[in-house]
């Protein structure tokens, strides 16, 4: 007969959960530092995505006018915290008379380009724009 205290024990030793709690912490830990690298991604992308939808609200701002009164005074710059909804933003916008690739202008024809600026730190600055022609409105 075998002496009880050599009877197989079933289950986990100490030794082996610290081991399997070390290794499961280590883990966890490594997934829990990427989650502010994702949490930024998604704050820049929903910074582009609202920086797109104002920079087409400017393009058809512009559109929206007679053809003579698209000029840079109609259209004034919009510092930061003057876009009504969206304080982070500022808006640009350049009207030129349109030219061809040698630089020769192409008569009622006007290029107008919109950006807009946000920043990302209080020395680094983000802008994406649009460049569009526009004439005059035929009826």
């Amino acid at each position: 007969m075998i002496p009880k205290y050599f009877e197989v024990q079933k289950g986990f030793s100490l030794i082996e959960i610290i081991f399997a709690v070390t290794i499961l912490g280590i883990g966890l830990l490594s997934i829990a530092s990427i989650i502010p690298f994702g949490i930024k991604a998604v704050d820049q992308s929903t910074k582009r995505s609202i920086a797109t939808n104002l920079v087409n609200e400017g393009i058809e701002r512009v559109k929206a006018n007679p053809f003579k009164d698209v000029i840079d005074a109609n259209f004034p710059f919009e510092d930061y915290g003057h876009i009504s909804g969206h304080p982070e933003f500022s808006r640009s916008y350049e009207i030129t008379e349109a030219s061809d690739a040698s630089s020769t202008i192409i008569p009622r024809l006007k290029m107008v380009t919109v950006r807009v600026f946000w920043r990302i730190s209080d020395t680094h600055e983000i802008n994406i724009y649009s460049v569009t022609y526009i004439g005059p409105k035929f009826k």
